[in-house]
């Protein structure tokens, strides 16, 4: 077998990815935390919870603009969006197209 290379790696996670059916269209429930809003990009990054995981959300700018309902921590929440992978980086989060308060 021969060695990948890191960036190999990850742009084959990448791929498998963004061709998932299931991985482009996901509801993620859980509690909002560590709530930032960019101050020059208009970005908003929080990590959704619950009792022993978590994941590190995004949403961009111009689907943030169009949200009716501005996140607080401790807030249980509905995200739809996609698990994107960030190559560079290795990591991965879900890019956030809707935000609705759960429950």
């Amino acid at each position: 077998m021969q060695a990948l290379t890191v960036s190999a790696l990850n742009d084959y996670l990448k791929d498998l990815v963004d061709t998932d059916i299931v991985l482009n269209n996901l509801i993620v429930e859980g509690e909002i935390s560590n709530f930032k809003k960019s101050t020059t990009g208009g970005h908003w990054y929080f990590t959704l919870k619950d009792t022993s995981a978590q994941v590190s959300c995004v949403v961009f700018a111009n689907f943030a603009a169009r949200l009716k309902y501005a996140p607080q921590d401790g807030d249980l929440a509905q995200a739809r969006g996609k698990l994107a992978v960030f190559n560079k980086r290795g990591t991965y989060s879900l890019q956030v197209y809707f935000l609705e308060q759960a429950g």
